[in-house]
């Protein structure tokens, strides 16, 4: 079928679910005139709300990537993202490739992010990302196989935190301030306490 409307009434509201496949990511002026019908959400709402399913989904399972995707798995989503892709969730392989890599079919990451995207009643909508609606991370996180933990600024990159690569694999990270604000012992809470 070419174009399919289903309506649904409570309370004497109506909510319509289109599908026209002349038109995937938007209602063809056909049923905005003949229904007065426009989208509840807005291409930025759907934007918005995609970025937060993909990126909940990434952490709910981080340890189940590899290391390549689990160090930078949110950049890596908001980077995808930002590209402006089509959103189809008929054929939301190119999505899932970009911000996860390939899945399999039975993965539980793929199961998480189908619940994630009904929920958030994206399962049925196609539309094309909006780069400006995807959000742009305040803080960056650093942690190093010895432990050290770094939370800072992202505009603070490049010259108040510079990152050099060392042979081997490893990195030399430069902090440089105009001074120290806090340095306070963090307790070890992971003992039992009796």
């Amino acid at each position: 079928m070419q174009k399919v409307a289903l309506i649904r009434f409570d309370d004497g509201t109506a909510k319509i679910v289109v599908r026209d496949r002349s038109q995937p990511d938007g209602i063809s002026d056909y049923f905005a005139k003949f229904l007065y019908a426009k989208r509840i959400n807005t291409l930025e709402d759907m934007s918005g709300k995609l970025a937060e399913v993909l990126t909940e989904t990434f952490k709910k399972h981080r340890e189940a990537f590899p290391e390549s995707i689990r160090r930078n798995g949110t950049e890596r989503i908001l980077d995808a993202l930002r590209s402006e892709p089509s959103y189809d969730p008929e054929n939301i392989e190119p999505l899932i490739n970009a911000a996860f890599g390939p899945l399999s079919a039975d993965s539980p990451v793929r199961k998480t992010l189908e619940k994630a995207l009904d929920r958030a009643g994206l399962s049925e909508e196609s539309f094309t990302v909006s780069a400006a609606a995807v959000p742009r991370p305040r803080k960056r996180q650093i942690r190093t196989n010895e432990g050290v933990q770094i939370i800072f600024d992202q505009d603070a990159s490049g010259h108040t935190i510079k990152r050099d690569p060392l042979a081997g694999g490893g990195e030399r990270i430069t902090i440089t301030t105009s001074g120290v604000t806090f340095d306070d012992a963090e307790p070890d809470d992971s003992r039992r306490r009796n």
